[in-house]
């Protein structure tokens, strides 16, 4: 038997319509870590729109910047762009990345400046 996928971007069989929508979905731990998440993501991005895409959050300025999720047992943080990765590649060494993915953001958890 397949094990079904948590997916906060859904309720009701429909996909929420925004980010604070999706937010009141996800278990307070998680929600803590990525509400600080978008907020360092608005404050570096203030004229970006913020969507739901994907069944996500996302934002967008001139193109898709980024988009996060919380899974079952992690959160991502999903960067649009190669580009972008190669640009920050020094900033981003201590996450694990898979592709244009951060698969883990419980290093974040730990630091003093959130």
């Amino acid at each position: 038997m397949k094990k079904s996928v948590i997916n906060y971007g859904v309720k009701n069989g429909v996909t929420v319509k925004t980010v604070d929508a999706y937010l009141a979905q996800v278990p307070p731990k998680e929600r803590a870590l990525l509400q600080k998440l978008r907020k360092t993501i608005k404050s570096a991005a203030p004229m970006a729109e913020e969507v739901i895409s994907y069944q996500m959050p996302g934002y967008k300025y001139h193109g898709a910047l980024v988009f996060f999720a919380a899974w079952e047992n992690h959160c991502s943080l999903y960067a649009v762009g190669k580009k972008m990765l190669k640009t920050f590649a020094d900033e981003l060494k201590p996450f694990k990345t898979a592709g244009t993915t951060f698969t883990s953001l419980r290093q974040i958890r730990c630091r003093r400046d959130w």
